[in-house]
């Protein structure tokens, strides 16, 4: 084996390693920001947390409870150290489906780590805010965020596909194809079943109510509305998680296919005139 062959190996080996640091850092800083956030909103509200009936971004609203920092903070955190990932995976396929891959999952996972410095802002100020305003913007980045993950998906399982001889890349393809189904799911159940949009809407026929809403305030407000009129089992905040769980699959798979497809498939043929 020569020279140049053993640096690119050591190359591929060093990005590998890189990315997954980074995705652990990810992983645990998300379950840790997850679970500290939880038990916080537990001892804060009087409804204790539920994926069957929460929606995720709860544990990070303004004065949800005193640890909606650590959760903001995760997302920030999370959302740029899986980007070293979608990095590797695009330059390890080397398609064209997969480069657009990359640039939509860095569209998207830097519109999440922007989701959550945003709720990191108002954590910091302490200041009052306008809940009309900041659900707005924050709807914006979650709506970038979701529509951006299914465009990442589907662009890197199409390049999957084109692999499908490999094992590994039909593992990866069938994972994507289950990861794209989620989204769609989530939308055809929000058609369907709309308990909070309907009570919302109720509501907000109220001038006292929607005069609430548009006042600069700083206490919970979407919280105790939520408690409120919140369904046993919330089909849109289930599938909320759906989506998330369905992502750190992905992730988990992919990592899966960064370590053992060199091994498979990868070949190097030495210049001309060198022993093989």
């Amino acid at each position: 084996m020569t020279k140049q062959t053993t640096r690119s190996l050591g190359s591929v080996s060093r990005s590998t390693w890189f990315a997954t640091l980074a995705a652990l850092v990810a992983v645990v800083s998300l379950f840790t920001g997850i679970s500290l956030s939880v038990i916080s909103f537990n001892h804060n509200n009087l409804m204790a947390y539920s994926c069957s009936n929460h929606a995720i971004s709860e544990l990070g609203f303004p004065y949800a409870s005193p640890m909606t920092w650590v959760f903001n903070g995760a997302v920030a955190v999370g959302g740029l150290m899986f980007l070293p990932m979608l990095y590797v995976l695009g330059m390890n396929l080397r398609m064209r489906s997969g480069y657009v891959g990359v640039g939509f999952g860095f569209a998207t996972f830097l519109a999440l780590s922007g989701l959550g410095m945003f709720g990191l802002e108002q954590d910091f100020l302490h200041s009052q805010y306008v809940f009309i305003r900041y659900f707005r913007i924050h709807m914006a980045l979650s709506g970038v965020f979701f529509l951006g993950w299914l465009a990442t998906i589907a662009a890197f399982t199409i390049a999957f596909c084109g692999r499908w001889k490999e094992s590994i890349s039909r593992v990866m393809a069938i994972v994507g194809i289950i990861s794209c189904l989620v989204f769609p799911t989530a939308m055809i159940v929000s058609i369907y079943s709309h308990p909070m949009e309907t009570a919302l809407q109720k509501d907000l026929t109220d001038p006292a109510f929607r005069a609430r809403l548009a006042a600069p305030t700083s206490s919970p407000i979407l919280s105790p509305w939520l408690d409120s009129h919140r369904p046993h089992f919330w089909w849109q905040a289930f599938m909320e998680w759906c989506l998330a769980w369905s992502g750190f699959l992905w992730f988990g798979t992919a990592l899966v296919f960064l370590w053992t497809r060199p091994k498979e498939g990868v070949e190097f043929t030495p210049p001309t005139g060198c022993p093989a």
